[in-house]
């Protein structure tokens, strides 16, 4: 039994997009403390490409950088280099995302 209470909404639509024949690109938003990143693992069980949980209150170098590295989670032959700007990071996810689904991921 899950733990949310009073999510129906969200979690309908999570189901929605993990059921689709697409793929899909989930961004969830919202104010701190109120339980984004606990909707997505029960909603999810884990079973995603790529997870990462961004930081507030610090700077861009250093969101960059933890994208980075949990980029090289999934993929450890990928570079370790930081991205300049958002743009390149996605690019990598991109580049990363691509070979997975080349191997059969």
């Amino acid at each position: 039994m899950s733990k949310l209470i009073r999510r129906e909404k969200e979690l309908k639509v999570l189901e929605q997009a993990k059921e689709s024949a697409t793929s899909q690109f989930i961004a969830v938003y919202g104010r701190r403390r109120v339980g984004k990143t606990f909707l997505i693992r029960e909603a999810f069980q884990q079973d995603f490409a790529f997870y990462l949980t961004g930081v507030a209150n610090v700077n861009l170098q250093q969101n960059l950088s933890n994208f980075q590295r949990a980029l090289q989670k999934h993929q450890p032959d990928e570079p370790s280099s930081i991205p300049e700007n958002w743009f390149a990071a996605f690019g990598n996810w991109k580049s990363c995302y691509l070979k997975a689904i080349r191997k059969g991921k």
